[in-house]
């Protein structure tokens, strides 16, 4: 490692606690060469870790790309992004940055993996490596004046950018919020970075005006915004590897949000709000944000019960005689920290079983390091199915096969425990400080169950067991939970429409004040 990386990483007071309890990530950011080293000490670890064939994968990575340590670091961080082992891919991420400073991508996976290691990156140091991100992406020149009438007596020209826009996700929370606006009070403008080929022409219809953008470069880009005189832009991408973020440096419309498909700040300030519902407790967080946290009235988004949902099946533990639990989410929100958690239930459930469905475990190594993982936590394998990705029908069609999820945790899911409630299947989850770790309490405090979620480790594991043990709640949850979520405010899209767009009306309002102020 370099020197510089070095400084960069030791100021962290904790570093010496944390080679001893995450040897890996010690050798990995303080050895130089740590390649060599690190297999020569921590063959046992790694073996343990990982499982013989994880092992092998992971020395087959090293001897293929033995002469090429950058290459090596990086096929090496992929891999641990995918199988539990999110600590050790994020300090393998940072390492590859040394030879890749400005990969915007990697500080993306980066910042991403972040979010489920509070123990390791803390709030000042998540922020510092979002900021330092968004400092890379700047444009010039910068927009200093805009042609927009500021009048607050008229439709305001609202932009959404998303480049997932029809996806499964989309499908259930982001569309319906295009296709519910009152076209009285705002004129809906869609960006949509996706392939133009997969937007069939009813969702087109969706927005007054849709607008292909996947081919346009990020001046084009805001050369449009500019030509369509938007009010208000809202970021929907997220960290993820397409975003407009980079466009969005030269501040192409008056007001800009970050919303939807988002976990921390942007570390973009020219992003002036991140917005949030009345029940997302993370004002103590405000300086750690680039933005400033709005928190409009009500709930953070809301989620009407579409006809691709399929009818709810009967509990399967009526059928099976045993307690199925499981996890749907993405496979990179889930470590081996997490899983020694869920197993904490599992052992006072007695002949439980853990179903988990994820894209990534498609790859029979990354099966078998899972496998592994439970296996370490001291669950026998036949407790557990692991099973990759699907189509859309059939994972929701696999809801018929559990009987409680358990959320991810630091990082929870977003969309997955609503399709799980929708499927009528109660959602244990567990809060946290970060905003990625209240993606369960809203959800659940939104259709009123606050029931389902935990404060701490322990309760999480309690709620979950009292559960369990209780088949009458849980075929109870079964009939109700559908309709919990339809009658409540999770489930009222006219209501959250209206406390949207007053959010809009507020925060033009405010800039409005800004603009007569600074005159």
């Amino acid at each position: 490692m370099t020197n510089e990386y070095i400084k960069y990483i030791q100021p962290r007071a904790y570093i010496n606690a944390l080679s001893k309890r995450f040897w890996f990530i010690h050798s990995l950011g303080l050895v130089k060469p740590f390649l060599p080293d690190w297999l020569k000490c921590n063959k046992k670890h790694l073996k343990h870790i990982l499982g013989k064939s994880g092992y092998l994968h992971v020395y087959n990575i090293i001897i293929s790309s033995s002469h090429n340590e950058k290459e090596m670091t990086l096929k090496l961080a992929n891999f641990f992004s995918q199988c539990g082992l999110p600590d050790l891919a994020a300090y393998a991420y940072e390492a590859y940055l040394t030879f890749e400073k400005n990969d915007p991508n990697l500080h993306i996976y980066l910042q991403t993996l972040m979010y489920t290691s509070p123990d390791i990156f803390d709030h000042k140091y998540i922020f510092d490596a979002h900021t330092k991100w968004g400092k890379t992406l700047v444009r010039t020149p910068k927009y200093m004046d805009y042609p927009n009438a500021l009048t607050s007596d008229r439709k305001l020209k609202i932009g959404y950018t998303c480049h997932f826009v029809t996806n499964s996700t989309s499908s259930t929370l982001l569309l319906p919020i295009l296709k519910s606006h009152n076209r009285n009070k705002v004129e809906i403008f869609m960006y949509s970075d996706q392939d133009a080929s997969q937007t069939p022409d009813n969702i087109r219809k969706y927005a007054e005006h849709w607008r292909d953008t996947q081919h346009l470069n990020d001046d084009d880009f805001c050369d449009l915004i500019r030509s369509d005189q938007i009010d208000i832009l809202l970021e929907l991408n997220g960290h993820c590897a397409t975003n407009r973020y980079r466009a969005l440096t030269r501040k192409p419309a008056p007001i800009q949000i970050s919303y939807y498909n988002y976990s921390s700040t942007s570390g973009v300030p020219e992003i002036d709000y991140i917005l949030v519902g009345e029940e997302v407790g993370i004002d103590n967080l405000q300086p750690y944000y680039s933005e400033t946290i709005y928190h409009k009235k009500g709930i953070i988004i809301a989620t009407p019960i579409s006809d691709h949902f399929p009818p709810v099946s009967p509990p399967p533990f009526l059928k099976n005689g045993y307690i199925t639990f499981g996890s749907f989410g993405q496979a990179h929100k889930v470590s081996h920290k997490q899983i020694q958690l869920w197993c904490e239930v599992l052992k006072k459930v007695s002949n439980s079983r853990f179903y988990m469905k994820a894209n990534a475990l498609d790859c029979e190594v990354v099966r078998s390091v899972f496998m592994n993982h439970f296996i370490n936590s001291g669950i026998d394998s036949h407790r557990i199915i692991l099973e990759g990705g699907s189509d859309y029908e059939t994972l929701l069609n696999c809801y018929s096969k559990l009987d409680i999820t358990l959320d991810t945790y630091p990082f929870g899911g977003g969309t997955t425990p609503i399709e799980s409630i929708i499927q009528g299947v109660p959602v244990i989850t567990l809060v946290g400080e970060r905003f990625c770790s209240w993606h369960g309490y809203n959800n659940m405090h939104n259709i009123g169950h606050d029931e389902f979620i935990a404060q701490s480790s322990e309760e999480f594991v309690n709620k979950a067991v009292n559960l369990a043990n209780d088949k009458n709640k849980l075929a109870d949850y079964r009939r109700t939970l559908r309709s919990s979520l339809a009658n409540s405010p999770r489930g009222d899209m006219k209501r959250f429409i209206n406390e949207l767009e007053e959010a809009y009306t507020d925060m033009w309002n405010t800039y409005i004040e800004s603009v007569k102020t600074s005159m």
